[in-house]
């Protein structure tokens, strides 16, 4: 967190591979029988700005 608490940026790179076949027998869009092995991949960045919302603390009153 910052010093003032309200620029709290990050920015990250995500990447996902994923190894994917096919679960119908069939493949209704092409009209035929896909057995294939994929290899699906998925990558991007993401920015973030995070908002923190403090409560304000209780004044604390102490009595001799």
């Amino acid at each position: 967190l910052s010093n003032n608490k309200l620029i709290n940026f990050s920015v990250g790179f995500e990447f996902i591979q994923a190894f994917t076949k096919n679960r119908r027998d069939w493949n209704f869009d092409t009209m035929e029988k896909n057995d294939d092995l994929r290899t699906d991949l998925l990558y991007g960045i993401h920015f973030k700005w995070s908002y923190p919302i403090y409560e304000k603390a209780p004044q604390a009153h102490y009595y001799h």
